[in-house]
């Protein structure tokens, strides 16, 4: 299985996406803070990585871009549930744009989670 890489600020949403993940069995790395986030990053050899777009410290645009300095590859899935200021479709439209190869919006189902995964590991966005 895949070795994936979830940043999520909302610790709740971390751990139950980890936990649906390792059900699959994928090995999973989940950084609790932003400042782990770089050195992850920097230092893992990921197959996918899933990160959150509005986070305090750390949003997903600058994951994103992290990501593809560090690793061009490596296929993103950006998640969210919007802000008070902005709607996750714009958000997530926005984050597409900047690099990651697929979106979902939260919340969202076991099996549409699978499905994106399944779909970026083979290779291709949804």
């Amino acid at each position: 299985m895949a070795r994936i890489l979830i940043i999520d600020d909302d610790g709740d949403v971390r751990e139950t996406v980890v936990r649906l993940l390792e059900l699959d069995g994928h090995e999973i790395a989940a950084p609790p803070s932003s400042r782990d986030v770089s050195a992850a990053i920097e230092a893992g050899d990921y197959d996918l990585v899933v990160t959150d777009v509005i986070m305090p410290e750390m949003d997903g645009i600058e994951v994103v871009r992290k990501v593809r300095k560090a690793r061009p590859n490596c296929p993103i899935l950006a998640i969210s549930g919007g802000s008070s200021s902005m709607s996750s479709r714009t958000l997530l439209h926005m984050v597409g744009a900047l690099g990651a190869d697929a979106t979902m919006k939260k919340p969202f189902s076991r099996a549409e989670l699978q499905a994106a995964i399944g779909a970026l590991l083979v290779g291709g966005g949804f």
